[in-house]
């Protein structure tokens, strides 16, 4: 299971779940060896989950280039995710397609 999906998967759970930070999570997820970018990646998204985007250290945000467009991207998942909730709460289907096709500083889309 190492190195698969699920390893990784497993493996971010339990760097989170044992640890009391996130910046401790990551850094464990890191340290444990394996596929440490990737297993690091979802400990951040799991611990950002648990414990806030201002749990995370401000010298890690201060050197992402693209800090920005990554948290409005989770501001935009989320309201997908409302919508789908609230779709499915009125009996509709529950897919939901996002209103405007994502564009980046460059000027291109993602296309």
């Amino acid at each position: 299971e190492a190195g698969t999906a699920a390893g990784v998967l497993r493996d971010a759970i339990r760097a989170v779940e044992a640890s009391e930070t996130a910046e401790d999570a990551i850094v464990a997820a890191v340290m444990a060896g394996g596929d440490t970018d990737t297993c690091g990646a979802v400990a951040g998204a799991l611990a950002g989950a648990r414990w806030g985007l201002a749990s995370l250290p401000k010298r890690w945000l201060e050197r992402c280039s693209k800090a920005e467009e990554a948290v409005e991207l989770g501001r935009r998942l989320l309201q997908l995710r409302a919508r789908a909730a609230n779709r499915r709460l009125a009996g509709e289907s529950d897919e939901v397609r996002p209103q405007r096709r994502p564009s980046y500083r460059d000027g291109s889309d993602a296309r």
